[in-house]
């Protein structure tokens, strides 16, 4: 017997069933961009639909079913305006457009088709985009873009709980691995006020982003190399993306490249106290790439003797949910393989 108040297994099952709809209808009310065309006052089916090109009873079947969702309401005349929770999609700081941009288009929705194929073994994304992820991204700029939009209004979103975490502000240079568009990094340098700072990411990553003081943006592998003598090294939303082979392989770039720079304390516990072990900064999405056998727990990861690591994580204190974010994702293989 099912919980008094809650619904019957059955409908529960149906409302999973539903939930790539659901990704939809977010992902039609992004593009049309109807949180935006809302933000001052209420408006008509009629009027969004001659602002949108949509057909009018169309548009409203729409809004209608964002109605049940939660994100879009009516007002006693009709008319239409967002919710709270459908004003995420307005474009601005702290934004989700993106983030349903990203989840409603090929490139992520695709692999899912796959996920059967995924837990035999078989490499979801080059099933289904024919290709790596970053590959299918460099020809779909698009949705390459919406991705890094959508990476950085997550790291919005927990950027001002991991600087008050971090205990930064003594640091001259901290670098961002991975880091986007720098939104965490510009937080971390409003408590760091002696510090610069450097973001390494894609080629076409760091191109789109807009510049910032006290901040270089550097195009690179994180394979490979990143940039030397930071005194702390910020890793947020990479190492679940990687097995461990590569999880290591980028933590060692990092402990290379901190070793050619200056010596540093170490960071994560507060002045003079080591980070805690395990907490490499990881947090958000894995679409894909953990190859780790099910059943087997993540190997702890420690900092290197006398340099400073920032763990980066979703919530407060910073690191708290850094272990389960390295969990293996469903879509196994390495589809986030870097050039």
């Amino acid at each position: 017997m099912h919980a008094m108040g809650s619904p019957p297994p059955a409908v529960r099952v149906l409302d999973l069933a539903h939930g790539a709809a659901h990704t939809h209808i977010l992902g039609a009310l992004a593009r049309l961009r109807i949180a935006d065309h809302v933000a001052d006052q209420p408006r008509s089916v009629a009027d969004l639909a001659r602002a949108t090109g949509a057909v009018p009873d169309r548009l409203d079947r729409l809004l209608r079913a964002a109605t049940v969702l939660g994100l879009v309401q009516r007002t006693a005349a009709g008319m239409i305006t967002m919710t709270e929770v459908g004003a995420c999609l307005r474009t601005g700081p702290g934004s989700l457009r993106d983030f349903a941009l990203m989840l409603s288009a090929p490139g992520q929705l695709r692999p899912l088709e796959h996920l059967s194929d995924a837990v035999r073994g078989e490499p979801a994304a080059e099933a289904a985009l024919g290709q790596p992820l970053w590959g299918y991204y460099r020809e779909h700029p698009d949705e390459g873009a919406a991705f890094a939009g959508a990476m950085s209004g997550v790291s919005a979103m927990i950027a001002g709980q991991v600087a008050a975490a971090a205990a930064v502000a003594d640091s001259r240079r901290i670098v961002d691995v991975g880091g986007g568009h720098g939104t965490l990094l510009r937080a971390l340098l409003a408590t760091a006020p002696q510090a610069e700072g450097e973001v390494l990411d894609l080629p076409e990553v760091v191109t789109a982003a807009p510049a910032a003081e006290r901040i270089q943006f550097t195009g690179g592998d994180f394979l490979t190399s990143v940039p030397a003598g930071g005194d702390v090294y910020v890793l947020c939303h990479v190492l679940h993306d990687w097995d461990d082979p590569d999880a290591q392989r980028i933590l060692g770039t990092c402990r290379r490249a901190a070793t050619r720079g200056q010596p540093a304390a170490d960071r994560g516990g507060g002045a003079g106290r080591p980070a805690r072990p395990g907490h490499a900064g990881t947090a958000g999405r894995a679409h894909d790439g953990d190859e780790r056998r099910p059943g087997t727990q993540p190997r702890p990861i420690r900092p290197a003797a006398g340099r400073g690591w920032l763990a980066a994580g979703r919530g407060d204190p910073a690191a708290q949910r850094a272990e389960s974010a390295q969990r293996p994702s469903p879509l196994t293989r390495r589809q986030h393989a870097r050039p």
